[in-house]
């Protein structure tokens, strides 16, 4: 219960500190927002509760962390070839 209190004070200061922060505080559209934060409830509930959607996202995930790895090895890799000096074979220097 704690992380839902936690969850519903964030959206409330955040929808709050957006009001404080217009320009024209009579036009804010509530009805919009409402829909919104509706919208984005139910498609919480989707994605984290059926299974299917869950596995999608974990899957996606996996995919995302493979390309992390190789981006970090193109990174270290550049570094390394700094570091002694040498430009690499396809960048004629």
């Amino acid at each position: 219960m704690p992380d839902l209190l936690h969850a519903v004070v964030g959206i409330v200061g955040l929808v709050g500190l957006a009001w404080l922060l217009s320009e024209n505080r009579r036009a804010v559209p509530w009805r919009a927002i409402a829909a919104g934060l509706a919208l984005q409830i139910l498609l919480g509930i989707i994605f984290l509760r059926f299974s299917p959607a869950k596995s999608a996202f974990l899957k996606i995930n996996d995919a995302l962390l493979v390309l992390e790895r190789a981006t970090q090895a193109v990174i270290d890799f550049q570094e390394r070839s700094f570091r002694r000096g040498k430009p690499e074979k396809d960048n004629p220097q």
